[in-house]
């Protein structure tokens, strides 16, 4: 662990450069893995990460958290995606579902981008609490 925690602040890059493929790495296990999985395995790994950089735990944990619900919409293998396909009415095809996820996918992903850059908007309710 100290090993990647000693890389991640050795980089000579932008403490955000480090969070996007934190983020990507949460959506693509969000394709494959139950999100308890996900949390179980991402935050001992990203945690330290994150407070070693400096980082708001906050701010990482909400973005961590909305890229898991990313990753279980994303197609082929997002988990919601056979739920959603389960409860729709019948003749509806895998694709039709696929079809209905894409706004969801692209707002998400806006909201992302949207966090990352403005870390203020993720971090002004619980600062005010």
């Amino acid at each position: 662990m100290r090993g990647i925690v000693s890389l991640a602040t050795h980089l000579p890059v932008s403490s955000l450069i480090i969070v996007a493929p934190m983020q990507v790495i949460s959506v693509i296990m969000g394709c494959f893995i139950d999100q308890i999985a996900m949390i179980m395995i991402a935050v001992p790994i990203f945690m330290p990460i994150t407070n070693a950089l400096g980082l708001d735990p906050v701010w990482v944990g909400l973005l961590m958290l909305i890229s898991i619900s990313l990753g279980l919409i994303t197609p082929p293998f997002g988990l919601l995606l056979s739920i959603m396909k389960g409860n729709a009415p019948e003749g509806t095809s895998m694709m039709d579902v696929y079809g209905a996820s894409l706004p969801y996918l692209y707002l998400t992903t806006l909201g992302i981008a949207l966090f990352i850059i403005f870390p203020g908007i993720a971090t002004w309710l619980p600062r005010h609490m």
